[in-house]
């Protein structure tokens, strides 16, 4: 992956798209977000992991790392017989239970 390379959209979508320019953009985007503990709440900014796979010599005994993106896809599967909504529970979620409550 090159920094200034243009981020390509993954997948068609009429609600989604990547809000970044190139990969760096995204990644600053992500770290910052990430580091004062917020997310993207049109969550147009998808976290695609990276990791190093080889490293460059820069011709003065310096290395630069070169990183690989992961992508990601969705696929969904068809299911073979119904399944009645009744079968789900909601899952109690204690930060969303105190995010309205005053302290006593």
């Amino acid at each position: 992956v090159e920094a200034h390379n243009d981020v390509a959209e993954p997948f068609a979508s009429e609600r989604h798209h990547v809000d970044a320019d190139s990969w760096s953009d995204l990644n600053d985007k992500n770290n910052f977000l990430f580091q004062n503990g917020q997310k993207n709440n049109r969550e147009n900014l998808p976290y695609l992991p990276s990791a190093i796979r080889s490293m460059l010599e820069n011709g003065d005994e310096t290395f630069e790392p070169r990183l690989a993106q992961w992508f990601y896809r969705i696929s969904c599967k068809p299911m073979n017989q119904h399944i009645s909504t009744k079968r789900f529970r909601a899952r109690h979620d204690l930060h969303v239970q105190l995010r309205f409550s005053k302290p006593a």
